[in-house]
């Protein structure tokens, strides 16, 4: 999509903005390994207007022991997501 395009769709779907935003900042706790940015991620997103972004977060939170873990291990189960059959 060219810059003039997505400018169009960006002004009239404001919520892309956030979204964007959202993705690019759990991109970086990710990348970066980074607990603080995790925490700063869910303070950020908790009162979300966009309410599936504000329910990701609060999930976050619920289940915080886990998602630390995942955010600082070394190991990662993606080569068998969407490989497990019964």
């Amino acid at each position: 999509m060219n810059e003039n395009n997505r400018a169009i769709i960006f002004e009239q779907y404001l919520e892309l903005i956030v979204i964007e935003e959202c993705v690019k900042d759990f991109r970086n706790v990710f990348t970066n390994k980074d607990l603080a940015a995790l925490h700063g991620f869910i303070k950020k997103y908790i009162n979300c207007s966009i309410s599936n972004l504000r329910s990701f977060a609060n999930g976050l939170k619920k289940d915080i022991d886990a998602v630390e873990q995942t955010v600082t291990s070394p190991y990662s189960n993606g080569f068998v997501e969407g490989n497990n059959h019964d």
